[in-house]
């Protein structure tokens, strides 16, 4: 990669990384600091209405409570509620006078009793007779207003007496209006009892009947006018009458005094303790049994009781009710139910103002936007309140969310992010009311809470985006800048690496690559007379190094002529010598002939080594034979020396080569092997010899050990010899390729090319 790219991407790619996690970071951080800012206006919303719509239930329970403490309703409610008990009451009350105050003055009395206008029997000094009908008996058929009536006298054959029947009419003490009936029946007296039988006996008790029916007249007009009996027969006779008065005085209360104190009121009414409803500002549910219902059972069980938000049937009309009990204003004892039922509508007054605004349009909550809303559900999952969206929705719209789930699970309700009835996400916050079993919710639309965050990641993108191009061209005119000179310098290196040293380096700039650039184009100028001298003694060295190459093989040859030609002929003279003295010594000198037959095998081994020294100065066959037989020739003594098996390959049928390549190439063979027999520990060695694009070649290739090529470095001569440098030096000045390859375990091959 260039240094323009490299400076280009160290501007950018750290500008894109940083203003990456800048901006990711400070999108995920605002939008948690968002989310938590919303979740807390979302519950401080539902803790607003929570104590909204606990005061809303509470007002309601307190006025149903204030309304329990009327006397008014209290006293009603007492004489409605306890009719039969107070009829029972004055019954045993005119019971016991009648038995005490009454039966006792006359013993002729055998039984007083108050008979109602339906002729039913309500008093009696014989409790047993109590609620007989007796309206088909003369003494009440028969009896006129303001008379008394008495009957013909009979026989009773359960008393076994002669017993009449005396009556009158009761009036009331105030409007003397009759209220019942008295009747007196008496045992007559017989005459016949105290002095015998006879006919006159006959006349004087019809005239004893009379009398004594007359005063018992006078007896029962003087009960009928006892001021106790009236009031009692007028508190049993007109009881009906009187619970019917105090139920219209209670309904008029109710419905006058009551439910105009709150709007919301749809009616009120009174229950007694059997579930039936006394009194109410709606004539139509006096007389129904409630015993059944909810805000009956729970009153009676717990005193107190507010309903969940329902319908009647065949009502669109949302209500709920709250009652309390109905104590007696002395005893303080449960004498009834006092039931408040008001309008679920008015529960908009507790969710923060309603949801909608008169006209019918939408309204924007505080703190929840176009989006949010706030309503309660009740146990059964239904929204009670308004919502914002769906029309008619109260008791209709099922909420089964993750909210509300969690608010009847735990009881406590929870914040966070979930689809809302509507399936949108929201985020929401839930709380459990505790008190109707209701939960509370406050949500707002995601897409709407995180609108200023999108708003701001869009934001966040145009700026990063212009950044970073304005970065990528601050980058691109500074990577220019820097790597302009750079580029120059480069272009310099490689024109003097392949050599160009004449190109001047033209830079100028006051800063570090100007100075590097001046003192590139310096280190150029001394490079090229560096150059220039080394190309000079290169030279020098290699015309001296070919001088010393042809000196060395002059001296050579001088060396094997003069060993040939003057030592070698000396040799042999002597050897003759030797010889002739052999003969002319008597037979008889053993001792000198064994000295002198020694003396002549050593001759013969000297004469033999320097004929081999002088061959190896220089093969007379090379310049007889040529090249290839020559070192054919050498090997085969190299082999049966060595014990080194040593191949030879050729395709030269026309040995064109000039004397020192040719005395080179068999010097190359001649080294080769020796260093496989000093140094490889080879076991055989390829030679050979070809033409290969117009050039002769020739490779020498052994199974020894290898070397590592390195050791050839200079520095190193003392550690590989100067067998291979000779080798080098010998072909170069003759112009020829020369190639080492070895590797350690892997034998070395050596390949010249001229």
């Amino acid at each position: 990669m260039s240094i323009r790219r490299k400076i280009f991407f160290w501007f950018l790619i750290p500008s894109i990384l940083i203003a990456t996690f800048l901006a990711v970071f400070c999108y995920f951080y605002t939008r948690h600091i968002v989310k938590q800012n919303i979740f807390g206006q979302l519950e401080i919303a539902t803790d607003k209405l929570q104590k909204q719509v606990h005061v809303f239930l509470e007002a309601k329970r307190r006025q149903t409570i204030d309304f329990s403490f009327d006397g008014f309703i209290s006293d009603c409610t007492k004489e409605i509620t306890e009719k039969e008990k107070r009829r029972v009451y004055y019954t045993t009350a005119i019971n016991t006078h009648l038995i005490t105050n009454k039966v006792s003055l006359n013993p002729n009395i055998l039984e007083l009793f108050i008979v109602d206008f339906k002729g039913k029997v309500i008093a009696s000094t014989d409790e047993s007779r109590i609620g007989e009908d007796v309206s088909s008996e003369e003494y009440f058929s028969e009896l006129e207003l303001l008379k008394t009536f008495a009957g013909d006298p009979h026989y009773d054959p359960n008393l076994e007496e002669i017993v009449v029947e005396i009556s009158t009419v009761i009036l009331s003490k105030v409007e003397q209006e009759a209220i019942g009936v008295l009747v007196n029946r008496v045992r007559l007296e017989q005459e016949e009892d105290k002095k015998g039988y006879g006919a006159s006996a006959r006349g004087d008790n019809g005239r004893n009947y009379s009398q004594q029916i007359d005063v018992n007249k006078v007896w029962a007009r003087a009960f009928s006018s006892d001021g106790f009996i009236k009031d009692c027969t007028e508190e049993i006779t007109r009881r009906d009458d009187k619970v019917q008065n105090y139920t219209d005085r209670l309904n008029n209360h109710l419905a006058l005094n009551k439910k105009p104190l709150d709007d919301s009121i749809i009616s009120i009414f009174v229950i007694d303790l059997t579930g039936k409803i006394i009194g109410s500002t709606e004539l139509g549910l006096i007389g129904k049994d409630d015993s059944g219902k909810g805000y009956f059972l729970e009153t009676m069980e717990q005193g107190s009781f507010t309903s969940d938000l329902h319908r009647v049937p065949g009502s669109k009309q949302s209500m709920f009710e709250t009652a309390t009990l109905l104590t007696s204003r002395d005893e303080q004892n449960p004498i009834g139910i006092i039931v408040n039922r008001y309008s679920g509508d008015n529960l908009k007054k507790a969710t923060l103002g309603g949801i909608k605004e008169k006209s019918g349009q939408v309204k924007q909550l505080d703190g929840l936007g176009k989006t949010g809303e706030v309503y309660i559900v009740n146990r059964d999952k239904l929204m009670i309140t308004e919502s914002r969206f769906v029309e008619d929705s109260v008791l209709k719209q099922t909420v089964d969310t993750e909210g509300v789930r969690a608010a009847f699970d735990n009881g406590i309700g929870m914040v966070g992010i979930y689809p809302n009835y509507r399936d949108i996400p929201i985020l929401g916050a839930s709380k459990y009311l505790e008190e109707m079993g209701w939960v509370i919710l406050a949500e707002k639309d995601v897409s709407e809470a995180f609108a200023p965050i999108v708003r701001l990641r869009n934001f966040v993108i145009i700026i990063g985006v212009a950044g970073i191009v304005a970065v990528v061209m601050i980058a691109i005119y500074l990577s220019l800048n820097v790597t302009r000179p750079i580029s120059k310098l480069v272009e310099s290196a490689h024109a003097i690496a392949n050599g160009d040293l004449t190109k001047k380096i033209n830079i100028k700039s006051e800063d570090e690559i100007g100075y590097l650039a001046n003192s590139f184009d310096t280190m150029r100028i001394e490079l090229g007379k560096s150059i220039r001298n080394i190309e000079r003694h290169r030279k020098e060295l290699q015309h001296l190094s070919e001088r010393i190459v042809l000196v060395q093989e002059e001296e050579r040859n001088k060396l094997s002529r003069e060993l040939h030609d003057h030592t070698g002929q000396a040799l042999i003279a002597l050897k003759t010598n030797l010889e002739v003295i052999d003969k002319l010594l008597p037979e008889n000198v053993h001792e000198t002939r064994k000295w002198l037959q020694d003396s002549k095998q050593f001759l013969v081994k000297t004469l033999e080594e320097i004929r081999n020294l002088s061959y190896s100065l220089k093969p007379p066959m090379l310049d007889e034979l040529g090249l290839v037989p020559t070192i054919e020739s050498y090997i085969k003594d190299f082999s049966a020396m060595t014990k080194i098996a040593v191949n030879v390959k050729s395709n030269l049928t026309n040995e064109n080569v000039r004397p020192n390549l040719e005395l080179s190439l068999y010097r190359m063979v001649q080294e080769a092997l020796t260093n496989v027999v000093k140094h490889s520990g080879a076991k055989t060695v390829q030679i050979n010899i070809c033409h290969e694009d117009s050039k002769l070649v020739l490779s020498i290739e052994d199974d020894g050990k290898g070397f590592d090529i390195e050791k050839m470095s200079s520095d190193k001569v003392e550690e590989c010899g100067i067998g291979l440098l000779g080798m080098r030096e010998r072909f170069a000045s003759a112009g020829a390729d020369f190639q080492v390859y070895s590797k350690e375990g892997k034998g070395t091959k050596l390949i010249v090319k001229c």
